[in-house]
């Protein structure tokens, strides 16, 4: 209870004539005090559906679930700001190119640079795409849109990438 019913404190005689604290100790009533919570909102959009067993919630996955990306060069945004927004999105951030790697955030710059991560991201044929590429995702379908917006000539096809890491 944030109000609880109180009464003043009564200190007994005993240790009011041993303690010299208590006899100009005043006891004050007062209300307790909380840290306001807000309640919790879920990032994710939740669908309820109905049937024979009762009603069930089914939480829509995020468009980067599962995803994986590793960001290279110097960028118009932070590199903690990008991660923040693949993290918001439901991706993993990553500093190694891997085969579970779904695409790297970069610039054409950087490409066209084709450091020792950009060689190797062109010899496991991992796409290459804009950090524009987070704004667009978030209303859509990830996989589709790292063909679309890849800044590189090589890639292999997502779609295939993507199904063999997540039968793995």
């Amino acid at each position: 209870m944030k109000e609880p019913k109180r009464e003043p404190c009564i200190i007994p005689k005993e240790i009011l004539e041993n303690h010299s604290f208590f006899k100009s100790y005043k006891c004050v009533v007062s209300d307790r005090i909380f840290k306001y919570t807000p309640p919790t909102v879920t990032a994710v959009p939740v669908k309820k559906e109905e049937n024979a067993e009762g009603p069930r919630v089914h939480r829509l996955k995020p468009p980067l679930y599962n995803m994986e990306f590793v960001i290279i060069g110097q960028l118009e945004k932070s590199k903690d700001d990008i991660k923040a927004l693949i993290q918001k999105l439901g991706g993993k951030v990553s500093t190694k190119i891997h085969e579970k790697t779904a695409a790297i955030i970069s610039n054409e710059k950087e490409v066209k640079k084709m450091g020792s991560k950009m060689l190797e991201a062109s010899d496991m044929k991992i796409q290459v795409v804009p950090t524009d590429f987070l704004n667009i995702v978030a209303n859509g379908d990830a996989i589709s849109f790292i063909a679309s917006k890849s800044i590189c000539d090589w890639g292999s096809d997502v779609i295939y990438l993507f199904i063999e890491i997540t039968i793995i």
